[in-house]
């Protein structure tokens, strides 16, 4: 499931979507350099475990997607609830 974040959702900042997801302990990623003339715009913070995955766009410093998998269904405990929440 892919969750895209728009600019005005609280979570478009880091540091507010990894707390969103507290027992999860992310680890910070850079993709692979492929063109040599242009370097990598996003870093992901990847919680394998627990299958969830939040892709930061650097240049614009906002959160663009949070990503995870139902298949394992501990996700549904880590989950801080929010009455914001759209889905």
């Amino acid at each position: 499931m892919n969750w895209y974040v728009r600019d005005s959702d609280r979570e478009s900042d880091v540091e507010k979507a990894k707390g969103r997801y507290p027992q999860a302990q992310f680890i910070e990623n850079s993709p692979e350099w492929v063109n040599s003339h242009a370097g990598p715009d996003e870093l992901f913070y990847s919680d394998n475990k627990n299958n969830l995955e939040i892709v930061f766009q650097k240049s614009a410093k906002k959160v663009s997607a949070i990503r995870w998998e139902f298949s394992d269904s501990k996700l549904k405990l880590i989950r801080k609830p929010s009455s914001k929440a759209k889905f």
